[in-house]
């Protein structure tokens, strides 16, 4: 997509990620107008490995911990120094949930610190990273509560991860920090909330969660450390 005229302006991304620029003329053929627009993004050529290949054992370093979680989907875990760091593949959501031995049926809040990984930059990344509660361990069941470093916004987002539905608000914190994220949920108010960079954020849930039986955490076409999570309020 282009704007065009005199006072059009370039478009921006709300993820961060590239946008492509159309050529100024019609190549000749399909071959040379894909080689052009991936030089023009700073992808790598087709069929050579680059940043948009999928997450696998040459990107994350280190033994996988999924066995410390419930499920695993989407992508890898492994050790950090903060923690964990979790990775999505191409244009994917990476989540890694744990399923509470109680669930929670009134308040709760959680907390958790979390940071854009190095080495894995926007674009093509888009460098976001999210705790994650809901009543099953799937996006779709699953409220996402964090951050997208790029934007500097802290988010809160319902239903697929990919359709951006859900609050937002500014924040101070880029993706060179480590970014503290608090989290409150409370069902009989069907409500969250979320405390970042003195920021506070509240959003109404948008399906009825009758139960928190799964926490976490989520990426998406992101690579991100993620601490502990920890009880909340502190």
């Amino acid at each position: 997509m282009r704007c065009y005229g005199p006072e059009g302006k370039g478009l921006e991304s709300a993820l961060g990620e590239p946008i492509e620029v159309l050529p100024e003329t019609l190549e000749p053929d399909d071959e040379a107008y894909r080689r052009e627009t991936r030089e023009k993004m700073g992808l790598p050529p087709e069929g050579k490995s680059g940043a948009m290949a999928p997450v696998g054992k040459e990107k994350l370093k280190g033994a996988s911990l999924a066995e410390k979680f419930a499920s695993v989907a989407g992508g890898q875990v492994v050790a950090s120094d903060l923690g964990y760091r979790l990775g999505a593949a191409e244009d994917g959501v990476a989540l890694a949930v744990r399923a509470l031995s109680v669930p929670v049926s009134t308040t709760a809040r959680w907390k958790i610190r979390m940071r854009a990984c190095d080495g894995f930059p926007n674009p093509p990344w888009y460098q976001n990273g999210f705790f994650v509660f809901g009543d099953g361990p799937d996006d779709t069941s699953l409220v996402k509560c964090g951050f997208q470093f790029v934007q500097g916004t802290a988010r809160i987002l319902e239903g697929p991860t990919a359709q951006q539905k859900g609050a937002k608000v500014k924040v101070t914190g880029g993706k060179d920090h480590v970014i503290e994220l608090d989290v409150e949920v409370d069902l009989s108010k069907q409500e969250v909330i979320i405390h970042a960079d003195g920021q506070t954020l509240a959003s109404p849930l948008k399906r009825n969660l009758g139960s928190v039986t799964h926490v976490g955490f989520g990426v998406w076409n992101a690579v991100t450390d993620f601490s502990e999570i920890e009880p909340g309020g502190g």
